[in-house]
């Protein structure tokens, strides 16, 4: 079930680009941080998607930070709230309450036009569970997900964000 989170839909990988990546991502790696910046479709916001950390916010606002760093600008990176764990180190907010947001059709409709995805590291049942119903229904998120690699974007995940693509 995991592993074909994202894959069995009419979309293939030969559509869009997979970036699938190894755990414990470090900042400096610059051959990552490029060639996800670089197979970006021109237009639309990279969305990160912090679901599998049990640090959501903060592991979202850290790969957001190291793509700056590399040059993506932050008016092009769109910072997903999806997450089943609350992180006490985030007092000002509770990541918990996230966790039916890939249901929002109004936050799926902000990334309608994404040119990519990143899933975060963490546990991949996590992204399971906030992406995909009890019957196994997909989310809209998953769905739009599916839809932009269909379309060229790139989807991409370090850890447990990269044991579901395969």
């Amino acid at each position: 079930w995991v592993l074909t989170l994202l894959c069995t839909s009419p979309a293939t990988a030969s559509d869009g680009t997979l970036l699938i990546v190894g755990g414990a991502l470090r900042e400096d790696n610059a051959e990552v941080h490029r060639a996800l910046i670089d197979t970006l479709l021109p237009d639309g916001p990279l969305v990160i998607i912090p679901a599998a950390s049990g640090r959501p916010a903060r592991s979202a606002a850290a790969f957001s930070d190291s793509l700056q760093a590399y040059g993506l600008p932050a008016e092009r990176i769109f910072i997903y709230p999806l997450a089943m764990r609350d992180d006490s180190g985030t007092a000002d907010v509770d990541e918990s309450l996230w966790a039916h947001n890939g249901w929002n059709q109004d936050l799926v409709s902000q990334v309608n036009n994404a040119a990519g995805f990143w899933f975060t590291g963490g546990d991949q049942m996590r992204i399971l569970q906030t992406m995909v119903d009890e019957d196994g229904k997909a989310s809209p998120l998953l769905e739009r997900v599916r839809e932009q690699l269909g379309a060229g974007a790139v989807i991409g995940g370090s850890s447990a964000g990269a044991a579901i693509m395969s």
